[in-house]
């Protein structure tokens, strides 16, 4: 994919927020990528900025791939969180049927 497909992906559950900055005496520029997930979640871990400093050539070359991995871990973070959730919701229904 490209860098646009992957931040377009990356977006679909998540508003996305991107800080670029450089500094021109080491030649390097930092760039956060900055989550705000879509729906309430409680899992921090999808909160968590993204956050590399590089050289211009080294984003060329490596940035899409970082994207990727960034957006599957999220991915699997979310589908965890979702899977907790039901166990609990169910646990919380059963405790009632009890009670």
């Amino acid at each position: 994919m490209t860098m646009f497909e992957e931040l377009f992906a990356l977006a679909t559950s998540a508003t996305l927020t991107m800080v670029l900055s450089a500094d021109e005496k080491t030649g390097r520029m930092t760039i956060n990528v900055i989550p705000k997930p879509k729906k309430d979640v409680d899992e921090a871990a999808l909160t968590k900025a993204l956050s590399l400093t590089a050289t211009p050539a080294e984003f060329d070359a490596g940035f899409v791939d970082v994207l990727k991995g960034y957006r599957e871990v999220r991915q699997s973070l979310a589908e965890q969180a979702e899977a907790t959730q039901e166990v609990l919701q169910a646990a919380k229904v059963a405790s009632a049927k009890r009670a």
